[in-house]
């Protein structure tokens, strides 16, 4: 799939389109956190404990989660056991430097770089319950898509914030022993 649909252009086109350079990131993002990691031994038909995560119950989940977006992805998860903590991962891993890049594009101007960056952090944490970055970067994405980087730039601050919670939340959800002595996760 990578080689033929996610790092090609869409194939009834002469050049890549606009919706390709928002689309095929998350294309990509979707098939690593979706796809089983390859195996080199047979799986055990059922996983060891550890590698299920065991979720807070919703009244111990961090402010910045939404419970009912946790449960869904609970659901997926006994379906689908180790899926929640490689979502967590991917996020985990990609969310600063999608951060950095949104920062850059902004300072900069470049609303079509802050678009996509926005629009990848909206997703992302709108997929992982925090719908309270998710909303943020989803005013970012619509004031850099109508072109008005002032308005871009206005909802960085909080956007920022919003994102730092998302990322300690999700850290303390994705490895819930570790959590216990973690200080607040940096966006860099």
């Amino acid at each position: 799939l990578f080689t033929w649909l996610v790092d090609r252009p869409h194939p009834l086109s002469a050049s890549p389109r606009t919706d390709d350079l928002l689309l095929l990131p998350m294309a990509r993002t979707a098939l690593l956190t979706i796809l089983p990691a390859p195996v080199a031994s047979p799986a055990p038909s059922v996983p060891p404990a550890a590698a299920r995560l065991t979720l807070t119950p919703a009244s111990q989940l961090p402010a910045a989660l939404d419970a009912a977006c946790i449960a869904t992805l609970d659901k997926m998860e006994q379906d689908s056991p180790g899926l929640m903590r490689r979502l967590i991962e991917v996020y985990l891993a990609s969310a600063p430097g999608l951060m950095r890049k949104l920062r850059h594009a902004v300072a900069h101007s470049d609303l079509l770089g802050a678009r996509h960056a926005a629009h990848t952090l909206k997703s992302s944490n709108a997929n992982l319950g925090a719908l309270g970055a998710a909303k943020l970067f989803a005013a970012i994405e619509i004031a850099a898509r109508d072109g008005d980087a002032d308005a871009a730039s206005a909802g960085m601050a909080r956007a920022e914030v919003e994102l730092s919670r998302a990322i300690s939340a999700l850290n303390a959800l994705g490895h819930p022993r570790e959590s216990r002595n973690e200080h607040h996760a940096s966006i860099e």
